[in-house]
């Protein structure tokens, strides 16, 4: 019988960051913790986080207040082609000051779901952008309130001296405008929310810009240093 000849060819090099070192950010896109980064996980790759937020500070968000605050967020990111992210995630907080009435204030059922795209357009610079839409759930009920759906649209920008250097060193800018319409979760009120009030529902009364900067450092395979700062 005659043998079958298979000839392989190797994978060119794409340059790309290790799988090991494309962590999701706290709402699922690839990046670090808030601030996202351009370019999306290698293709094919799921991601998954589980994060836990809390901390305690006197006079916030008004001065004279304290607040205890937890939020829990379960996010899910997949790169089904070599240059779209898709995510969601689901989050819940829980915020006690004793500034104001009710001094308990939970959230449950947030949910975010968006897309992410981006590519290198340079050996080591790569553009991006995402848009997201945000459900908050209504207060007192099961299922998301229609009226308080926000949004928010991102540019994104990566300089990877990775790729083609072996620098280990990445640097994002994010710049964010978030739509925000979850007022609507105290529309039925007779006062206008205090501050308190409005920290723990988690929803404001005004659009936001939002810049980020952050770099990180990938000196290990399964170990990144990094730093970011994001501001509105």
């Amino acid at each position: 019988p005659e043998k079958a000849v298979v000839s392989e060819t190797p994978r060119a090099d794409t340059g790309r960051v290790p799988v090991q070192q494309r962590s999701a950010a706290v709402a699922g896109p690839t990046g670090l913790d808030q601030v996202w980064a351009a370019d999306p996980g290698p293709q094919g790759t799921l991601r998954m986080r589980l994060t836990l937020n809390w901390f305690d500070i006197d006079d916030f968000p008004a001065d004279g207040s304290a607040s205890q605050f937890t939020a829990t967020t379960l996010a899910l990111a997949w790169t089904p082609i070599e240059y779209l992210e898709v995510f969601g995630n689901l989050r819940s907080t829980s915020n006690t000051n004793e500034g104001d009435l009710p001094t308990l204030i939970q959230t449950q059922g947030d949910f975010t779901v968006g897309a992410k795209g981006g590519y290198f357009i340079s050996d080591s610079l790569a553009v991006g952008a995402a848009a997201m839409v945000h459900l908050v759930g209504e207060p007192g009920r099961g299922g998301p309130l229609g009226d308080a759906t926000s949004a928010e649209l991102r540019a994104l920008f990566t300089t990877d001296l990775m790729r083609k250097r072996g620098i280990p060193f990445r640097f994002h800018f994010d710049a964010s405008y978030y739509i925000e319409n979850g007022e609507a979760v105290y529309a039925d009120r007779p006062d206008e929310p205090s501050l308190i009030q409005e920290w723990g529902l988690q929803a404001g009364r005004y659009d936001r810009l939002m810049l980020g900067f952050g770099f990180e450092s990938p000196l290990h395979r399964y170990a990144n240093l990094y730093a970011e700062y994001r501001i509105g």
